[in-house]
């Protein structure tokens, strides 16, 4: 999974125009955590999330890479589609001919199951 995260996001930041041609506005994608999952989740010792209420970062060992940066940096060639319920968090990013769906099940107060790419693994809040 670690492989396929710095996969998707260098395909984003490596995809984005450098045009300065300013005709058209990128389109504006926003990233809202539902409030249940917003904080810090740790999986084993070398990864972790951390939700915020506008971005969520994956940490690997010390080094987040955290979305809504690298949604920015796109300018408007990625789109985020989220899906938000009591039990579930779902975000869709789609850019340069890739898609990549995160999804987040709320397990208790403290536990969720973190799915991309048919690998599940569980997250304790901190």
């Amino acid at each position: 999974m670690k492989k396929l995260l710095y996969l998707f996001a260098s395909i984003l930041l490596l995809g984005c125009s450098s045009s300065d041609d300013n005709s058209t506005d990128p389109i504006k994608n926003s990233i809202n955590p539902p409030k249940w999952i917003q904080g810090l989740w740790v999986g084993n010792a070398q990864s972790s999330y951390e939700f915020k209420s506008n971005d969520w970062c994956t940490l690997f060992l010390t080094t987040p890479i955290c979305w809504k940066d690298s949604v920015d940096k796109a300018n408007g060639q990625t789109t985020v589609t989220e899906t938000i319920t009591d039990n579930s968090y779902i975000m869709k990013l789609t850019g340069n001919g890739i898609s990549q769906t995160y999804t987040f099940e709320k397990i208790s107060a403290t536990r969720i199951k973190a799915t991309s790419q048919g690998s599940s693994q569980y997250y304790d809040k901190k």
